[in-house]
This record gives C-alpha cells, sequence and structure tokens, in this order.
C-alpha cells in the first residue's frame, strides 16, 4: 500500500484521452483583405507604400555613394524633403529602411507588412489587447499608427470568443 493510499487521500483518474485542441485562428479569411482595403480608405502620411520606402532607401544609398554628384535637381520642397529623409532615416546592415527615434532604429514598414506584424505580435502576446499590442509594436516599428492596431483586433475572433472587445 501506497503513503498516498494509507493516508486516505485519492489520486485523480487520469482521462483515457485528451481530446485534440485545435488551435483558432484569429482572423477569418476575409479580414486581411477587409484590413487592406481600410488602409487604402484611410491614406496617412506615416505609412510606406513600396514607392515611398524605395524612394527614401535610393536616396539614403545616393548620399552613401561619394560620387553622387550627378543626381538630379530638386526643387524647394524636394529639397526639404530629401534633407529631412537623410537626418531621420537610415539604412541597417542589411539594407532595411530604418527610422532613428530618440537614440535606437525602428524598422519602417511597408504598407503590405502591417497585417503580419500586427497579427504575430498580437499572438505572440496571448491576444493581449489593443494597447498592449500597439506600446509592442512602437518600441520596433515605425509607420503604424494606433487606429490601424485597433481596427485589427476589434476583428480577432479571439477577443469575441473571450467575450471582450480587446
Amino acid at each position: 500500500m501506497s503513503a498516498s493510499q494509507s493516508s486516505g487521500s485519492r489520486v485523480p483518474a487520469v482521462p483515457a484521452r485528451v481530446p485534440d485542441l485545435q488551435p483558432v485562428e484569429p482572423f477569418t479569411d476575409g479580414t486581411q483583405e477587409a484590413f487592406h482595403q481600410y488602409l487604402r480608405d484611410t491614406p496617412h502620411r506615416l505609412r510606406f507604400d513600396d514607392i515611398r520606402y524605395d524612394q527614401y532607401k535610393q536616396w539614403l544609398l545616393q548620399a552613401q555613394d561619394s560620387d553622387c554628384d550627378n543626381s538630379p535637381k530638386l526643387s524647394r520642397n524636394e529639397q526639404k524633403a530629401h534633407s529631412r529623409v537623410l537626418q531621420k532615416f537610415y539604412l541597417d546592415a542589411d539594407e532595411k529602411l530604418c527610422y532613428r527615434s530618440d537614440g535606437r532604429g525602428l524598422r519602417v514598414l511597408r504598407d503590405w507588412q502591417l497585417f503580419g506584424v500586427i497579427s504575430n505580435t498580437h499572438s505572440a502576446i496571448p491576444h493581449g489587447g489593443q494597447e498592449k499590442t500597439f506600446n509592442i509594436i512602437m518600441e520596433q516599428y515605425y509607420g503604424i499608427i494606433r487606429p490601424e492596431v485597433h481596427w485589427l483586433l476589434k476583428h480577432c475572433k479571439m477577443g469575441n470568443i473571450n467575450g471582450s472587445a480587446i
């Protein structure tokens, strides 16, 4: 007789088979396309499409090239924009565009990357809510604004399953 049996306590029975738990996808199939439509319908100056991203990257690469005296003439407004890009942005070791913010670099995201970053960050912190997701993203990335995070996370099935509006 074992010690647990002699003391009168019972060991709980183990179920014969634990049911398989299928992971729940946080968003429906149409959510990503609806999110991209939301981005098209609500333009914002912090967002980067491929054209803007590539233009900034080209300006930075030209600035690194010391033989770049044959660059095209720019208007006054273009010169101001060019100067701002050279001051506030840089290319990392992988030639990815980054934004200088309070002594640290934030990776610039293109608009087509927003869904994946928001979704993956939100899932990595067990659906921790809109503000927590937004704050974590803001520590690493540039080009996402709060309403984008809120819009997408309102469509998270996990928040709806848990009965919260996350």
